[in-house]
């Protein structure tokens, strides 16, 4: 620990030294973020201010987040929110954290939504944060939408999302094993279900392995257990004239093909990640 009062770019240097020397991915970009988060401001004032000095107590406060940053914890655990789509979420160790990989479900909604009206009514299978659901309802003003979760704590951190984003009022979250007992139908159905294989979590990074919770990673032995079970409820809970959005892993179209047609539905359109892997698919009812 330091003896004396350091400058904003002392502390940022020591902090990126430490994560550099643990083999911390970002390190610099990491000890801004969460110097920035210690101090209440932005990027530009840490690069404006490089002689600042910083109280000692807010110091001891970055010193302890760079070593919970050096154990591997995300940034987003440790400063309790995530930049997604075009929001800010609160993430903790009850939800997993949004990907940018999965701001596709997003993309691909909006790329292929051709429905009448623009007030419609979203379900969210598997919510978790509730940062999903909450983008869309953003980009469709005035539309409702559903969030269902197995994780009581998870709902209820779907909740304050909803709450920080403003819509409280267009936005449900139940506790729901799956859609068992839903009524009701909707225009648009999106879920990004856990899809990695059973075998396969223990290569994860770890600060996924270890800080996301296993009950939104884990797709079983193939990793489609899942995407079966959601693909089932589709056609219960889908409009004859609405789609659905899945998010699969970057190898398992095949699998997932084969389960689309034995439950009546059809494939729409695919959606590619910046890797160029099968990343999101559309399908809708078969005979649409």
């Amino acid at each position: 620990m330091l003896h004396k009062n350091s400058s904003i770019i002392e502390t940022l240097n020591i902090g990126t030294e430490k994560l550099f020397s643990v083999g911390v991915p970002g390190a610099r970009r990491d000890s801004r973020i969460l110097l920035a988060k210690v101090l209440n401001k932005n990027s530009e004032y840490l690069i404006s201010n490089p002689n600042l000095i910083i109280e000692k107590q807010l110091e001891g406060l970055f010193f302890s987040y760079i070593k919970r940053r050096c154990n591997r914890e995300p940034v987003s655990k440790i400063i309790g929110e995530k930049l997604f789509w075009k929001g800010n979420f609160l993430v903790n160790s009850d939800v997993l954290d949004p990907r940018p990989d999965s701001e596709l479900i997003i993309e691909s909604v909006i790329k292929y939504n051709k429905l009448p009206s623009k007030e419609v009514k979203i379900l969210d299978i598997g919510t978790g944060s509730g940062a999903l659901l909450l983008s869309l309802l953003n980009e469709f003003p005035g539309s409702r939408g559903l969030g269902i979760d197995k994780s009581l704590n998870a709902i209820n951190v779907a909740k304050e999302n909803s709450f920080r984003q403003g819509l409280c009022s267009n936005a449900n979250f139940a506790v729901m094993d799956w859609c068992e007992g839903l009524k009701a139908k909707f225009d648009i159905i999106i879920s990004n279900p856990p899809y990695i294989p059973t075998a396969e979590i223990k290569t994860l990074s770890p600060e996924v392995r270890l800080f996301d919770p296993e009950l939104a990673l884990n797709g079983g032995s193939d990793g489609v257990k899942n995407i079966e079970i959601v693909l089932q409820f589709i056609p219960k809970i889908l409009k004859k004239s609405g789609f659905a959005v899945i998010e699969i892993g970057h190898n398992q179209l095949p699998l997932v093909e084969k389960k689309i047609m034995s439950n009546r539905l059809k494939i729409n359109e695919i959606f590619r990640d910046l890797s160029g892997f099968d990343r999101c698919i559309v399908v809708s009812l078969v005979g649409k």
